[in-house]
């Protein structure tokens, strides 16, 4: 009855971010992607959650916690460059060296989940600078929170396999090829997620007032 329970979570976990992450894709508006970004944001963390029954512990919990500050830190962000008009303060170009450090520190993948959320901020708040179309900047804002998403869930599946998302206690079984098609599968979605979020950056660096 408990794995019968465990496996139907997983399930509406998955048709819940699944169907959600389309929606973002499909966004035009920034409402909507906010929308369609929380209710997939609720399937991962009702994954991490569900695990949290299966196995005993509050990990997950905590987990969950730190990624809705991360997302909504994000979205408050990103929504005041869309429509803030005013000069950014010069303490504001501390950001890039924080993100670095953020993830140059990291123990574990949610804290460098934090320097990828800095990094993100910082170059499209430096896109609304130099005078980027606001279309531009929301077409990146968009492919950030897939991006994000993607790496969530990829969380999500490591700690349902593995119990944990620490560095050093998933270094030694990964450096060993221990690791079966679920792990496989949550480590292809968190590349997966910096590759887009790549994808994402790298139109945003170019020349003021490029074209969509």
């Amino acid at each position: 009855m408990i794995d019968f329970s465990f496996l139907n979570g997983l399930w509406i976990a998955f048709i819940l971010t699944s169907f959600a992450s389309f929606f973002v894709f499909f966004a035009r508006q920034f409402k909507l992607l906010v929308m369609g970004a929380s209710l997939a944001l609720s399937g991962i963390s009702l994954q991490f959650l569900d695990v949290d029954i299966f196995r005993i512990s509050e990990n997950g919990q905590i987990i969950v916690a730190g990624l809705w500050i991360l997302f909504l830190f994000q979205i408050i962000a990103f929504k005041w460059i869309l429509i803030t008009k005013t000069k950014l303060h010069h303490s504001f170009f501390f950001l890039p060296f924080l993100a670095f450090v953020s993830m140059a520190i990291s123990l574990d993948l949610l804290t460098f989940a934090l320097g990828l959320s800095l990094f993100n901020i910082t170059f499209t708040s430096l896109s609304a600078l130099k005078g980027k179309p606001k279309e531009q900047i929301f077409i990146a804002i968009q492919k950030m929170m897939i991006a994000f998403l993607s790496y969530a869930y990829g969380m999500a599946i490591l700690f349902s396999r593995e119990g944990n998302i620490l560095f050093n206690r998933l270094y030694p079984k990964l450096s060993k090829l221990e690791w079966d098609e679920w792990t496989t599968l949550g480590i292809g979605l968190i590349v997966l997620a910096i590759g887009i979020e790549l994808y994402a950056i790298i139109p945003l660096i170019g020349k003021k007032n490029e074209k969509v």
